[in-house]
């Protein structure tokens, strides 16, 4: 009857020591994972630092873009004005000369005609 019992004791403390070694192992499971999802993590906030500064850098460059595309539309618009400023004399030369050609013409029809 002893021997049983003992049997039994035995048997008892056997399945617990499986079950320790079982729980130990799925902790040792756990904290691998753990682990690894820590260094995924990690992984994942130094791509969305680098991410977020190649936007920054980005953005700095956009509006160095669009301070360009101010300065070339101010440009553009000073050119315009000059080329009409020039072309607004050249024809106030070609009215004055044509003007002064048609008094000259004049002039002479009169000189003839008297």
């Amino acid at each position: 009857q002893r021997e049983k019992e003992r049997q039994a004791l035995l048997s008892g403390h056997e399945d617990k020591m499986g079950e320790i070694e079982r729980l130990t192992e799925m902790v040792k499971e756990l904290k691998q994972e753990t682990f690894t999802q820590k260094s995924q993590i990690d992984t994942l906030t130094n791509e969305k630092a680098a991410l977020q500064a190649e936007a920054d850098r980005h953005k700095v460059r956009i509006k160095e873009l669009l301070s360009e595309v101010t300065e070339l539309r101010t440009v553009a618009d000073w050119a315009r004005n000059q080329r009409v400023d020039v072309l607004k004399q050249s024809l106030q030369a070609v009215i004055k000369t044509s003007m002064e050609e048609q008094n000259e013409r004049e002039k002479k029809l009169k000189h003839e005609i008297e």
